[in-house]
């Protein structure tokens, strides 16, 4: 961050000086294509873009090299020797780096992050804006959902769909939780303890997981590729075998927010966007409240083949 700009400039990057673009940064290219690709209603997504660009801090100028995706670095004997994914870097909001802390910490353990904030603070000098810095923390994790959501949508056949959907389910659920927490309330959590049903398709569920559990092939290459499809068959277990209470508790909470009952998910997340472009902002608490829930169902029917990132939350800023 204290690197002079020019020496980035001369290399052909964009000094970006609009309190928009500093605030939105590589964020507004994954925006615009995932706007032009969408291949259903992603009532969940369009609200965390509604946000993010009603919420654009005003009074940000500072603009320095930042990384993108923050937090990624090799070091020994308390020293940085290497920095990875560096093509995301842009000129843009320095705190932008700050808020990237809060999605790496997901899969890699940054310690404490207010602790480390509070030593960036000491190394330049002054304090942060702690709610710009959260401000960048749930633009950024958008990030994840706005590029998972097309494969989730439509996955090519090699992609590993499981792992995808978790990435998809727990980068949409946490940016939410960070806005009620800026916003000041808290979100109920709902009961995942859910109603088993037997199909006439159980038993044949529960022989497919059997036969990927007995699988056995010395070869690495089969041997991933079977486990990502025992994933697969056991996510499609659980929906076969929750899925009804699930649809239906989403349901009861669904109808109380839109005043109806949707006949099928496509109905349901039609009318949640309509919901979400009509309410112009006004009604994040009620939006919000209803699809955190959701997720968490949605996470919960999915956690025996996720592996990780299995109940993960992000951590928080104190704002007093």
């Amino acid at each position: 961050h204290r690197l002079p700009v020019r020496d980035f400039e001369a290399f052909g990057l964009k000094r970006l000086s609009d309190p928009r673009d500093l605030a939105l940064g590589d964020s507004k290219s994954s925006i615009q294509r995932f706007q032009s690709l969408k291949k259903r209603p992603e009532p969940g997504l369009e609200f965390l873009i509604d946000w993010t660009e009603r919420n654009v801090p005003r009074d940000r100028t500072e603009c320095c090299f930042v990384t993108g995706d923050s937090g990624q670095f090799i070091f020994e004997d308390g020293r940085v020797t290497a920095m990875l994914d560096m093509e995301l870097g842009y000129l843009g909001d320095p705190l932008a780096d700050l808020g990237g802390f809060f999605s790496r910490d997901l899969t890699e353990s940054m310690g404490d992050i207010p602790t480390a904030i509070a030593r960036y603070e000491s190394e330049i000098g002054h304090p942060v804006d702690r709610r710009v810095v959260l401000y960048h923390a749930i633009r950024f994790a958008m990030t994840t959902p706005l590029g998972t959501a097309l494969v989730v949508a439509d996955p090519p056949v090699a992609a590993e769909y499981v792992q995808y959907l978790a990435w998809y389910l727990v980068y949409l659920r946490n940016p939410l939780q960070l806005i009620a927490h800026l916003e000041g309330f808290e979100i109920e959590r709902p009961d995942t303890d859910f109603g088993a049903t037997e199909s006439p398709y159980s038993t044949a569920h529960d022989a497919l997981q059997d036969r990927f559990e007995a699988f056995e092939t010395k070869d690495e290459f089969q041997a991933y590729e079977a486990d990502g499809l025992r994933r697969l068959a056991l996510y499609l277990r659980q929906g076969d075998r929750f899925g009804r209470d699930v649809w239906e508790r989403d349901l009861d909470d669904v109808e109380v927010l839109l005043g109806f009952r949707p006949g099928s998910w496509q109905e349901r997340d039609s009318a949640l966007e309509d919901f979400v472009r009509e309410a112009a902002g006004t009604k994040n608490r009620e939006f919000m409240q209803y699809y955190v829930r959701r997720l968490i169902r949605e996470e919960a029917l999915l956690a025996p083949a996720m592996r990780d990132l299995v109940g993960v939350d992000m951590q928080t800023l104190p704002l007093d």
